[in-house]
């Protein structure tokens, strides 16, 4: 089975490269969908941790749901906190990841893509035999957050400073999409890379 790793910066079109190969019926483990069922499921342990963050009773309602949005402002000023979140959250998802990977070997799927915003920094890339990114400019990047997403400069920077340059990540891939040439450009682009990967391991 062959596992291609999919990354890219926050706003650099990742999603939608995700999106695309999903409808393409290839199995796709994807990392914020997974990490917002850890939120909704509402998990004991995040809970737990977040309640603890949560002096003001401003993040967590009666109902043990996350204001996500809340959750995020806090802690992205907060190294600590930061940490000790994302140490609970990337042990779920490291788990939910290895029953993927295992339920598609035993499904024998030729290919399975694993979507993570963080996988140089989690180096989750050492278990893929190929990376792609997803990349484009800064000022594109910051425009479609701000047209997509309720976000604004500030907390995108912030973001931005806590993810490796895109530059070192460039380095570490085996291919690259510019996704600012227009999603035509890029399925064409993914089309041509998923089939000189499958065509590497019939040879």
């Amino acid at each position: 089975m062959i596992i291609v790793g999919l990354t890219g910066g926050i706003g650099s079109g990742k999603s939608t490269i995700s999106k695309y190969l999903k409808k393409k019926k290839i199995p796709v483990f994807d990392s914020d969908k997974e990490v917002n069922k850890i939120y909704k499921n509402k998990d004991k342990q995040l809970l737990k941790l977040v309640q603890k963050f949560d002096k003001n009773n401003k993040i967590v309602n009666k109902k043990k749901h996350i204001n996500k949005k809340k959750l995020g402002d806090l802690v992205f000023v907060d190294r600590k906190k930061l940490k000790l979140l994302e140490k609970l959250i990337f042990k779920k998802l490291d788990n939910s990841r290895k029953k993927f990977l295992q339920k598609n070997k035993k499904f024998r799927k030729k290919i399975v893509i694993l979507d993570a915003p963080l996988l140089f920094e989690r180096r989750v890339n050492k278990i893929c035999n190929y990376v792609i990114l997803a990349c484009a400019p800064p000022k594109i990047r910051m425009g479609r957050l701000l047209k997509e997403r309720s976000i604004n400069k500030k907390k995108i920077k912030k973001i931005i400073s806590i993810q490796m340059p895109e530059k070192k990540k460039q380095k570490l891939s085996n291919f690259i999409i510019h996704t600012s040439k227009g999603k035509w450009y890029s399925f064409k682009k993914v089309d041509k890379i998923i089939k000189q990967i499958t065509t590497r391991a019939n040879k």
